[in-house]
């Protein structure tokens, strides 16, 4: 279970640093942008 939370984790981190070099500019870097 530790090694799950760790690699979902590290997911979510990946994913908010691929969102920020893909637009810096825009707002919802948080993932909320892309949401909607």
């Amino acid at each position: 279970m530790f090694a799950h939370g760790v690699l979902s984790s590290f997911l979510l981190v990946l994913q908010l640093l691929l969102q920020a070099k893909s637009a810096p500019a825009l707002p919802g870097i948080t993932g909320q942008g892309r949401e909607r």
